[in-house]
This record gives structure tokens, C-alpha cells and sequence, in this order.
């Protein structure tokens, strides 16, 4: 609001006046003493009122100041008005509301009521500066939260700060969001990271445990496991968690490659070397720098190959197919294979020298036949991923097919497994994957007639406690599993449906390896 004076001749009416489109305007002219005031909005011409100038003034003063008073009182924040020496003068009603006081009960009691003792704000308004920055208030309960605040010195007609007005934005809701996407986005880099390598298992979890510390040491590693066990992406962890992570993973299957290929495959080539080698080209060693080179069935390299890695392990240098130069490399080398590599030193197939740089660090995955706790939650890994895959979300695994699963040798191990719950996933026509979705080799293997889950084959030549506790393992963990598919996971209804405590479900689920974010 700006408000403009003038004094006119006696006897002199106010001249017509255009009005400031950009705001409102008081036109105030004195003629006989009589003032004539215009109020305009948007350049037009909106009261006349004939006053005393005393009187005016007096009822402008007090308009502006009831004006102003009504905006800070009802403005949603919170804003307090302290005298320099720290005493509050002024609390606005979103102040109370921030606070949970009264503002008789904060009026002339000292700031720091309010949690604000450090930084010390008023120091910086008696020099006259501006403060802005993040500061811990605290409730009237004593609950503290962060807040930013404003404060700016208020000035008398010299100048000279004698109050401070402060405006403070609670940050609780903010921060809450601020941890909750930083949580998002950690337990997104442990999923990255850990990529679809679900496991209950205690050697696996070890396993894990185990990557987690040779990530960081710059060290070979040998991967054991049969085919399909998960050995390319413990290697893919090992090199995600390590330094080396902004650099190449290459993969390289030493059983797919022809001796003569992969040799210019892994050590790259100048150009003539071979008939069709028109240019240079680096080889896989090369290309993986400062990265991880993870060569896949290294049982299967050729003698001849195995000496010229051996140099690449152990003097960090490569020559090229038909150079003589050495290049020096900077390459981690992680080999993965599905054969006993200790065998085949005795035999002579292996290089028992290239084999002793290898195995730095050993580890050996289990295969999925030793993993029985690994079987449900990996099926229902993969369901998860192949109903959203192919648009169907309501889809379950029916008791006779988690039987059927629990009870087979799965000798292609988590990769058969996969491929297994793909197929049933895409044939199933209703809600619920039954035996008939099973691959036809699986169903050939396994007899449809099951007890408690296991073909009766597998456990009449067992002694009796050990088949009734694997009979009874197996139908529990199917029991509790599909009563919770049916509840999308909800414990306590999944309980009362089944008529047991919730505390009883959780510790069957505890002890069964059975997440509740599975379903």
C-alpha cells in the first residue's frame, strides 16, 4: 500500500488523477482544509470520501496497522517477533500451532524457550546482518525438530536494529522424505548390488559375507559350482562392490570359443597377424582395464592359452597374436568353473602353477539340491518377476506344484529353476500354477502321488524319524506358504485363517526361512 500527499490552492478542487495500475493508491489533497481522498484499483476510479486530514491519517495508521497485524497473525507460518536483548514480543497464531503454546505463556519470556541457543542468531541482528540457516527448535512437550529459519533485523528511523522479526519453516515432513528417499535409494544399491541372488542358506549367506570382504581387496578369486548355480553373478557382485566398479566387466566363456579364436579373443591382435586381421584389435584383457575380466570355465582353456594367462596373472602384461611388443594391463582376473580344478592338476589337464595364482581366494557354491530352504523363496523371487513379465498379477502357486517342486533334484540348478517357473507361469490359465504347469520333463521325473510332499520313493529307505521330520518339514513349510499367498503376506489374517497365534506363524516363518515380502 503506498500512500501519496499533496497540498492544492484554496478554493482549488482536486484535479482528476490516473491511478498506478501496478498497486493500490491513497490520493490525498488538502483544499480548505478538507481532504479529498481517492482510493483506485486497476486504474479505476473506486471511492471518493470528503475527511478531516487528522482524522484520516489517524484512520489509515490504524488501518494499515490492523491490516499488517491480521496478515502476520493468520499467516500458516510461524512468526515471532524477539526483543535484541532475547526477549518475545510478539507470536503469531502459527506459532502456537509450531510450538504447541499460547502466546500468553511465551510473551516476555527469553527465545531460547523456543530451543534457539545456538548459532547465536541475535549476535548477528545487533550487527545489523541478515540470518538464514537450519537451527533445532523444540515444542512446549519438549519434542525438538529442525527447522530453517529467517531472521531480520527490525530498524528505528536511524537505522539501527531494535528488534528481530523471525520466520521459521518446520523441515520434519522434509526430512523424513530426504531419509526415506536416501533409505530407497541404499536399499536400491543393496539390490543392485545383490541382483537376484536370493538365498536363505547359511553356506550361501557365507558366501555372501565372503564377497563382501574380497570386493575390496584387489585379489584373484576362483568361483566353484556346478552350471547354473549362480557363479557369473557372484563374480558381477565381487566386482560391483569393488573399486573397479566405474570400469568394464567382461565376461568370457573359455568352452564356447575355438583355441585359435580365443586366443586373439582374450590377447587382441595387429593387424596382419592372420588372414582377415585388416586392423589392431585389443582382446578382452585389454578392453577390461582397471576393470574385472571374469573368464567362465576356465577348466576348459587350452594348455597353450594357460601359459600365456599365466603370464597375464602373474607379470600384468599381454602380447598380442603376431606382435612381439608386451602391453601392461590392469586387469582383475576372477575365473568361475564347474569342475574340480584339484583333479585336473593331478590329471595333468591343468596348470598347477596358473591354478595357485587363481586361487587366491576359493569359494564353491552349493548346488540347488543341497539348498532345500532356497527352493520357496527363489520360486517366489521368480514369480514376483514373470507375473509382472506377462500382466498377470494374481497368480499363485498351488499346493501340489510347491510339492512338486520341493521334491525334485533341479540338476540345472537355479537356472532350471527359473526357466521352470517361466514355463508355468505362461501356461497357466487361472489364478493358481498346479502340477500340469511343470515342464514335461519335470512331470516325467516326478510321480504326481506325494506324501506330505515327498514321492515316497525318495524317503522308504530312510530311517522312520528322519522321513517323518522330512514329511513334516515339507508340509509345513507348503501349509504355511500358500495360506499366506492367499493373504498377500498379511500375518495376522493368514493366523487367524489357519488358527494358530501370530506368534506361532512368525516363528514358523523364522524358522522355515519364510519372508513376509515374498508374497
Amino acid at each position: 500500500m503506498v500512500i501519496f500527499a499533496r497540498k492544492s490552492g484554496y478554493g482549488v478542487k482536486p484535479p482528476s488523477c490516473k491511478a498506478n495500475t501496478d498497486k493500490v493508491s491513497y490520493t490525498v489533497e488538502l483544499n480548505d482544509d478538507i481532504i479529498y481522498y481517492r482510493i483506485f484499483r486497476k486504474g479505476f476510479l473506486y471511492m471518493d470520501s470528503l475527511t478531516n486530514w487528522k482524522d484520516l491519517i489517524l484512520e489509515l495508521k490504524k488501518t494499515t496497522r490492523n491490516f499488517l497485524t491480521n496478515i502476520v497473525e493468520n499467516i500458516n507460518e510461524s512468526i515471532i517477533v524477539v526483543s535484541l536483548n532475547g526477549i518475545i514480543i510478539f507470536f503469531n497464531n502459527g506459532s502456537e500451532k509450531e510450538f504447541q503454546y499460547d502466546a500468553k505463556d511465551v510473551l516476555g519470556r527469553h527465545v531460547t524457550i523456543l530451543g534457539v541457543k545456538k548459532p547465536n542468531v541475535l549476535a548477528e541482528i545487533r550487527k545489523g546482518n541478515i540470518f538464514r540457516g537450519e537451527v533445532l527448535l523444540k515444542k512446549k512437550n519438549g519434542t525438538q525438530f529442525p527447522a530453517f529459519i529467517v531472521c531480520i533485523p527490525l530498524r528505528n528511523e536511524n537505522g539501527a536494529p531494535i528488534a528481530m522479526i523471525g520466520l521459521a519453516t518446520d523441515l520434519t515432513e522434509e526430512k523424513r522424505k530426504e531419509e526415506e528417499v536416501n533409505n530407497l535409494k541404499k536399499k536400491l544399491k543393496e539390490l543392485t548390488l545383490h541382483h537376484d541372488f536370493v538365498s536363505n542358506n547359511s553356506k550361501v549367506i557365507k558366501i555372501i559375507s565372503l564377497v563382501d570382504k574380497i570386493a575390496a581387496i584387489d585379489c584373484n578369486v576362483l568361483i566353484q559350482g556346478e552350471s547354473g548355480t549362480g557363479k557369473s553373478l557372484i563374480a558381477k557382485i565381487i566386482h560391483d562392490k569393488s573399486p573397479r566398479n566405474e570400469a568394464p566387466f567382461v565376461v568370457v566363456d573359455c568352452a564356447a570359443l575355438s583355441e585359435s579364436l580365443l586366443e586373439s579373443e582374450l590377447f587382441g591382435y595387429v593387424k596382419g597377424a592372420f588372414t582377415g586381421a585388416n586392423e589392431d584389435r585389443k582382446g578382452y584383457v585389454e578392453i577390461a582395464a582397471k576393470g574385472t575380466l571374469l573368464l567362465d570355465e576356465i577348466s576348459e582353456l587350452p594348455l597353450r592359452l594357460q601359459g600365456k594367462l599365466l603370464r597375464v596373472v602373474q607379470e600384468h602384461e599381454i602380447t598380442p597374436v603376431g606382435s612381439t611388443k608386451k602391453v601392461k594391463i590392469n586387469t582383475r582376473i576372477i575365473a568361475a568353473t564347474n569342475k574340480n580344478l584339484d583333479t585336473l592338476v593331478e590329471n595333468g589337464k591343468f596348470r598347477e602353477d596358473l591354478f595357485f595364482r587363481l586361487n587366491v581366494v576359493k569359494t564353491e557354491i552349493p548346488p540347488l539340491r543341497e539348498r532345500n530352504d532356497d527352493l520357496l523363496p527363489l520360486s517366489l523371487h521368480f514369480l514376483k518377476i514373470f507375473k509382472k513379465k506377462y500382466n498377470k498379477p494374481n497368480l499363485t502357486f498351488g499346493q501340489e506344484f510347491i510339492e512338486s517342486i520341493n521334491s525334485y533334484a533341479w540338476p540345472g540348478n537355479i537356472r532350471e529353476l527359473e526357466n521352470t517357473i517361466q514355463h508355468a507361469v505362461i501356461t497357466a490359465d487361472d489364478q493358481h500354477i498346479k502340477f500340469m504347469h511343470l515342464p514335461q520333463k519335470i512331470r516325467n521325473t516326478i510321480s504326481p502321488t506325494k506324501e506330505c510332499g515327498y514321492i515316497l520313493s525318495q524317503v522308504s529307505e530312510l530311517d522312520f524319524n528322519v522321513a517323518k521330520t522330512k514329511c513334516l518339514d515339507n508340509f509345513t513349510r507348503t501349509f504355511i506358504t500358500n495360506a499366506l499367498q492367499r493373504n498377500q503376506g498379511n500375518i495376522s489374517k493368514t493366523a487367524r485363517e489357519i488358527n494358530i497365534k501370530r506368534a506361532s506363524l512368525q516363528r514358523i516363518m523364522r524358522r522355515y526361512g519364510i519372508k513376509k515380502n515374498s508374497f
